[in-house]
Protein backbone atom coordinates (compact mmCIF):
# COMPACT_ATOMS: atom_id res chain seq x y z
CA UNK A 1 0.00 0.00 0.00
CA UNK A 2 1.48 3.31 -0.86
CA UNK A 3 0.76 7.03 -0.68
CA UNK A 4 -1.31 9.57 1.40
CA UNK A 5 -3.84 8.40 4.08
CA UNK A 6 -6.72 9.92 1.95
CA UNK A 7 -5.50 8.99 -1.94
CA UNK A 8 -4.10 4.93 -0.76
CA UNK A 9 -2.89 3.10 -3.62
CA UNK A 10 -3.07 -0.81 -3.82
CA UNK A 11 0.42 -2.94 -5.34
CA UNK A 12 0.63 -6.68 -5.17
CA UNK A 13 4.92 -5.90 -4.67
CA UNK A 14 6.83 -2.91 -5.58
CA UNK A 15 7.58 -4.48 -9.10
CA UNK A 16 3.46 -4.16 -10.31
CA UNK A 17 1.17 -1.95 -11.45
CA UNK A 18 -0.53 0.30 -8.82
CA UNK A 19 -4.18 0.80 -8.73
CA UNK A 20 -6.13 3.53 -6.84
CA UNK A 21 -8.65 2.20 -4.28
CA UNK A 22 -11.91 1.62 -5.32
CA UNK A 23 -14.80 4.46 -5.13
CA UNK A 24 -17.18 3.12 -2.98
CA UNK A 25 -20.80 2.84 -5.23
CA UNK A 26 -23.92 3.69 -3.02
CA UNK A 27 -27.07 1.66 -3.54
CA UNK A 28 -29.15 4.17 -3.67
CA UNK A 29 -27.85 7.29 -5.03
CA UNK A 30 -28.87 10.90 -3.56
CA UNK A 31 -32.04 12.23 -5.68
CA UNK A 32 -31.74 14.36 -8.47
CA UNK A 33 -32.63 17.59 -6.22
CA UNK A 34 -29.44 17.00 -3.73
CA UNK A 35 -27.67 15.83 -6.86
CA UNK A 36 -27.92 19.44 -8.30
CA UNK A 37 -28.20 21.06 -4.98
CA UNK A 38 -24.51 19.82 -4.14
CA UNK A 39 -22.87 20.02 -7.29
CA UNK A 40 -23.99 24.21 -7.61
CA UNK A 41 -22.55 24.45 -3.83
CA UNK A 42 -19.17 22.60 -4.86
CA UNK A 43 -19.26 24.87 -8.28
CA UNK A 44 -19.32 22.45 -10.98
CA UNK A 45 -21.07 23.32 -13.99
CA UNK A 46 -23.68 20.96 -14.45
CA UNK A 47 -27.00 20.97 -16.66
CA UNK A 48 -30.20 19.20 -17.83
CA UNK A 49 -31.76 20.08 -21.06
CA UNK A 50 -34.75 18.36 -23.39
CA UNK A 51 -33.88 17.27 -26.68
CA UNK A 52 -37.38 18.09 -28.55
CA UNK A 53 -38.98 16.08 -30.52
CA UNK A 54 -38.32 12.97 -28.98
CA UNK A 55 -34.86 13.46 -28.43
CA UNK A 56 -34.77 12.62 -25.05
CA UNK A 57 -33.22 14.63 -21.83
CA UNK A 58 -29.22 15.17 -22.08
CA UNK A 59 -27.20 15.73 -18.43
CA UNK A 60 -23.97 17.24 -18.87
CA UNK A 61 -20.95 18.43 -16.59
CA UNK A 62 -18.33 20.55 -17.89
CA UNK A 63 -14.64 18.89 -16.55
CA UNK A 64 -11.67 21.99 -17.83
CA UNK A 65 -12.29 22.49 -21.06
CA UNK A 66 -14.75 19.50 -22.31
CA UNK A 67 -17.83 18.29 -21.68
CA UNK A 68 -18.98 14.72 -20.83
CA UNK A 69 -22.77 14.15 -21.87
CA UNK A 70 -25.37 11.23 -21.39
CA UNK A 71 -29.01 11.75 -23.31
CA UNK A 72 -31.70 9.48 -21.64
CA UNK A 73 -34.67 8.60 -23.50
CA UNK A 74 -37.94 7.54 -22.73
CA UNK A 75 -39.51 4.45 -23.51
CA UNK A 76 -42.90 2.82 -24.87
CA UNK A 77 -44.50 0.85 -22.59
CA UNK A 78 -47.68 -0.56 -24.61
CA UNK A 79 -49.43 2.74 -25.96
CA UNK A 80 -47.66 5.08 -23.44
CA UNK A 81 -44.17 7.06 -23.36
CA UNK A 82 -42.33 6.60 -19.84
CA UNK A 83 -40.08 9.91 -19.56
CA UNK A 84 -36.44 9.03 -18.34
CA UNK A 85 -36.39 8.53 -14.56
CA UNK A 86 -34.89 11.29 -12.72
CA UNK A 87 -32.95 8.56 -10.81
CA UNK A 88 -31.22 7.13 -13.73
CA UNK A 89 -30.08 10.86 -14.20
CA UNK A 90 -28.84 11.79 -11.01
CA UNK A 91 -27.21 7.95 -10.73
CA UNK A 92 -25.12 9.66 -13.74
CA UNK A 93 -24.68 12.94 -12.75
CA UNK A 94 -23.29 11.60 -9.06
CA UNK A 95 -21.46 8.65 -10.45
CA UNK A 96 -19.69 11.09 -13.02
CA UNK A 97 -19.18 14.11 -10.94
CA UNK A 98 -17.49 11.80 -8.46
CA UNK A 99 -15.26 10.28 -11.25
CA UNK A 100 -14.08 13.94 -12.59
CA UNK A 101 -13.74 15.88 -9.32
CA UNK A 102 -13.00 13.09 -6.63
CA UNK A 103 -10.74 15.67 -4.80
CA UNK A 104 -14.35 18.26 -4.98
CA UNK A 105 -15.93 19.33 -1.84
CA UNK A 106 -19.04 17.76 -3.77
CA UNK A 107 -16.91 14.08 -3.61
CA UNK A 108 -16.21 14.42 -0.13
CA UNK A 109 -19.85 15.23 1.45
CA UNK A 110 -20.66 11.64 -0.28
CA UNK A 111 -17.85 9.76 1.03
CA UNK A 112 -15.22 9.93 -1.81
Amino acid sequence: MLGKPDRLVWCLDRHSRCYARPMPTLLTPPTLEIVLQGLHEAEIRCGIQNEPPAGGITAWIDFGSRTEKATFYGTIVGDQEVWPAADRIAAWMHETAMRLFPDSPYAKAHGG
